[in-house]
Formats: structure tokens, sequence, C-alpha cells
């Protein structure tokens, strides 16, 4: 009875050491994107942009990585890679490594639908005598909404320019100050021809 329950007890920590060992290799290099499910890029048809994904590889046993990434659905056709060198290198303790996508929305595209991209990246090891091999990888998604021109990411309001504030116009008011410097001189000569 007691050998049993040492046993169950064993399992259980070797269990959670393999949970924390697998969520520390989990977090020692990934991707992040701006836009996510609820946080989507907003796009109207017939638009483009750039966005990019950020590498990083920040946790681990300190070794720089290279990874190839390859979009594994384009949410039909509105994504590609920019670069033709899919291969990134991301060195130990970098956090900035960026991977640039195009995404085009078409202009016949209906709005209100959402696409759904997916790139995937394949760690590149180099293996004895000169081989290359995978040893791992990771996927990340983000989702593309088809909106009007006004909910697009890329709409800039127009600029209202201040209406000037009505009332005399400048060259009025050079005309009042003639006359009425006009009305002064003349009084005051006036008053001088008659002493």
């Amino acid at each position: 009875m007691v050998n049993k329950i040492m046993k169950k007890e064993m399992m259980m920590v070797s269990l959670v050491l393999i949970l924390t060992m697998a969520i520390s290799l989990v977090s020692a290099f990934g991707a992040s994107t701006p836009y996510w499910d609820e946080h989507p890029l907003k796009l109207a048809p017939g638009e483009s942009t750039l966005m990019e994904l950020t590498l990083q590889n920040m946790v681990g046993d300190g070794s720089d990585m290279v990874f190839k990434a390859e979009i594994t659905n384009d949410g039909d056709g509105v994504a590609a890679l920019v670069s033709s060198d899919t291969l990134y290198s991301v060195p130990f303790g970098t956090e900035d490594v960026k991977v640039p996508i195009r995404v085009v929305v078409p202009e016949d595209i209906a709005q209100g639908g959402k696409r759904e991209v997916v790139v995937s990246f394949m760690q590149i090891s180099s293996e004895e005598e000169g081989m290359v091999g995978v040893s791992g990888g990771f996927t990340t998604k983000f989702v593309v909404e088809v909106v009007g021109v006004e909910d697009s990411v890329l709409f800039v309001p127009p600029v209202v320019e201040p209406k000037a504030e009505e009332g005399m116009p400048m060259w009025g008011l050079i005309l009042a100050i003639v006359i009425v410097l006009t009305i002064i001189i003349f009084w005051i000569l006036k008053k001088k021809s008659k002493k």
C-alpha cells in the first residue's frame, strides 16, 4: 500500500517536472502578431498593407535558431510573404526579428467576411556532416476582416480646415483706419484754421 502511494507521488512529481520543462521549451521561441481573433486586421476591399510578425528567442539553452517561414493558409489568397528568402535567423536573446507579410484584399470581395491566415515556422538545425534537418516548429495566425472604408486600419479622416471667422475682411479694416485718420487730420486742420 505504501509502495503504491510512493509510486503515485513519484509519477506526479515526474509529470510536473515534464510539464515545467515543456512550458519552458514552448516559451523559448515564438512569434507575436499585432492581430488575432478578437482584434483582426481590418481592411476594405481593394486595400493592401504590410504587416509584421515578430520572432523571438528569449529563453532556453542560449543557442541561436534559424526558422523557415511558410504561409500554410493564405486566407483565400489575401496574404503572402514579402521576402523570397524565407529563412530567418533568430539569435539567442532577441525578440525583434521581423517577418513582413503583404496583405491584399481584392476589390471584388464582399464586406463582412473574415479570412484566417496561418504562418508556420520550422526550426532548421545543422546536423553532423553538413546535413540540414528540421528539429521543431510552431504556427501563428491572424485574422483579416473585410470592412467598409471608414472602419479600415488605413482610414484617415479628412482634415477639416477651420473656417475664418466672419467679420470685416482685412481690406475693410485698412479702409476704416484710413477714413478715421483722414477725419482726425481734417478735424485738426480745421481747428488750426479757426485760431
